[in-house]
């Protein structure tokens, strides 16, 4: 009797937790996994000890991954749960994966814990232009953070140019980042964007001596480079109030601070002269509910749908993060920034809602900035003769679009790297990676030349190489893509 009434017991426990797992759709997971790059598992296993002897009942797993983006992948195939991401890495995740994939948990800065973006982009102009509609800021003085910045320079490009203000940029004889500028040269009479313009330091030269009007507004407009006083967030608003400037685009907190709108903050300019100018044309007073053109999203942690269907995984999992934040900052580990991307100035903050990718990114009116694309597309075309350099060059080809680099880059996959090499050769294909001594040989036999080479640490010169056709009149597109 004993044994038939123990197991009538166990048999109707066993109902019980599946009756809780049908209600819940999915049990508790026994243990969470976080997916980090290779180059931090120690750090995460430190993590895991800390988290263990604090007592804090939540069993966590690292999962390693070759870098972020290797992560997206390990996530999507739930071998891993999580990670940390900043908006670019959702962004790929946007256009892969989205409907799989939710942004549970932000990184916030100490300072601003409740504000829901990171910052706010705008744009301030003086009141005597008495502008009447966007196409009104041609042939104005426009002051900018810094050349490839976010509120300088993406942000207005990209929705300067999906209003139609911003003139053609799709130049195939000229670089993406020159066709931006000869844009920007044609729409503002003067400007300041310092900054290095190309990596190569001829080509940076020549672009400024070319596009001269758009240092004309700088501190120093022969060097047009940092450091400038009227360069950076603040720098931009001493060009608008100080140097001549009609526009200035910044972050919505430095305007606040400048004009002395902020709590103790001191005015350094009167903010009755200025007004915000909104992506419709109109302008509203800096004391007013201001008018932003984009804004950065916090970055934050991303889990598959595995943690979104059981909101009690979502909960453990949120205080669980929120408690290792803590003892990460009471002991100073390396953990917390190199496998949370928690630092000594941010904490992990619960979203109000869980959000999809595109929802995240389209909520700040920033996916855009990251997917700006320049049509026509002329893509570089890497050749790879391995399914391992295949999957590598697809991992690079969505990281470098998401992070500004443009053109992008396509992957094709040959049988071999002669065969690759003949076709860089023959103009089919634009560049490849090799050893030294096999770029050596596409130099001698094929009239190739390489453009990079790869460098570890105190090291001699090089493992490894890119290679282009010699005469390939895009070495210099390709070069500056690479080097950024």
């Amino acid at each position: 009797m004993m044994y038939y009434y123990g197991s009538g017991l166990f048999c109707s426990v066993l109902l019980i937790i599946i009756s809780c797992c049908v209600q819940y759709s999915v049990c508790l997971l026994k243990d969470y996994k976080i997916c980090v790059p290779d180059q931090y598992m120690a750090e995460c296993k430190r993590m895991v000890e800390v988290g263990a002897a604090s007592g804090a009942g939540t069993k966590l797993q690292c999962i390693g991954a070759r870098d972020r983006v290797d992560c997206i992948h390990q996530i999507q195939k739930k071998v891993a749960d999580f990670t940390y991401m900043e908006p670019e890495d959702m962004y790929i995740v946007s256009k892969k994966f989205d409907a799989n994939f939710i942004i549970f948990k932000e990184v916030r800065t100490k300072v601003e814990p409740t504000s829901e973006f990171r910052y706010e982009a705008v744009a301030v102009v003086r009141n005597d232009l008495k502008l009447k509609n966007l196409q009104g800021i041609k042939g104005l003085k426009s002051c900018h953070t810094g050349i490839g910045r976010n509120v300088g320079y993406k942000i207005p490009l990209t929705k300067l140019k999906k209003s139609g203000v911003l003139g053609n940029i799709n130049d195939e004889t000229m670089s993406p980042r020159e066709n931006e500028l000869k844009a920007f040269s044609q729409l503002f009479s003067k400007a300041c964007i310092v900054g290095e313009w190309s990596p190569d330091a001829k080509i940076n030269e020549n672009l400024k001596k070319k596009y001269s009007n758009l240092c004309a507004l700088c501190e120093n407009p022969s060097k047009c480079d940092y450091p400038d006083n009227n360069s950076g967030y603040e720098g931009a608003l001493n060009c608008l109030t100080k140097s001549g400037g009609d526009i200035a685009w910044t972050k919505l907190a430095y305007v606040k601070n400048y004009f002395g709108l902020s709590p103790n903050s001191v005015a350094k300019a009167p903010k009755d002269n200025y007004s915000f100018l909104c992506p419709d044309g109109k302008t509203v007073p800096l004391t007013e509910t201001p008018c932003t053109w984009a804004a950065r999203p916090w970055p934050g942690f991303v889990a598959n749908d595995r943690i979104e269907v059981n909101t009690q995984d979502l909960t453990q999992l949120r205080n669980y993060i929120s408690q290792l934040n803590k003892l990460g900052e009471s002991s100073g580990n390396d953990w917390l920034i190199n496998v949370l991307g928690i630092d000594s100035n941010s904490t992990a903050v619960d979203n109000k809602k869980t959000l999809h990718p595109t929802q995240y990114l389209q909520k700040a009116n920033y996916e855009d900035v990251i997917g700006r694309v320049v049509k026509p597309i002329k893509p570089i075309r890497w050749c790879v003769s391995s399914p391992e350099g295949m999957s590598k060059c697809l991992a690079f080809k969505d990281a470098a679009f998401s992070r500004d680099i443009r053109p992008p880059f396509e992957c094709n996959r040959e049988k071999s790297s002669k065969v690759c090499l003949k076709l860089i050769a023959d103009g089919a294909a634009d560049v490849i990676t090799l050893d030294a001594t096999e770029a050596v040989l596409g130099r001698k036999n094929l009239n190739l030349r390489p453009i990079l080479k790869e460098k570890y640490g105190n090291e001699k010169d090089l493992l490894a190489v890119a290679v282009v056709n010699r005469d390939c009149n895009e070495g210099t597109v390709i070069l500056e893509a690479l080097r950024k």
